[in-house]
């Protein structure tokens, strides 16, 4: 996931609310202001990293630097993931691969890409 203000203040509001924390309960837990935790998840653009830092710790997250190289790595190992996934629900019918096809959020290129993975990959509806 590529960290952004906004994703970090989701992420925060998300497991406070998943552990059913006001957000009083959570800048107690942090030893952080109230302030702070209204900022954070209203996605304030400048925060210091300590009290962040003290706000991952309570639900247990951390934050990975990684080299955009890397990070292009594995965002392209999650989109073939995800078309690896969504291959194995539609070669169960081919309507249903036509319609993804047809329909799908895949530019053309990507398209083109997912059309050339089926057909190295599987022989379908022979």
């Amino acid at each position: 996931m590529r960290l952004t203000f906004t994703t970090i203040g989701e992420v925060i509001r998300e497991n406070r609310k998943r552990m059913k924390l006001t957000q009083v309960d959570l800048a107690m837990y942090a030893n952080v202001s109230h302030k702070f935790i209204v900022e954070l998840e209203n996605n304030k653009k400048t925060i210091q990293l300590d009290k962040l830092f003290n706000v991952l710790n309570v639900f247990n997250l951390t934050i990975k630097i990684v080299s955009q190289k890397e990070d292009n790595k594995n965002e392209k190992r999650f989109q073939n993931s995800i078309i690896n996934n969504i291959f194995n629900q539609l070669i169960k019918s081919k309507d249903k691969m036509v319609e993804f096809i047809n329909n799908a959020w895949l530019n053309k290129e990507e398209k083109t890409e997912f059309i050339k993975y089926i057909s190295n990959n599987i022989q379908l509806f022979e």
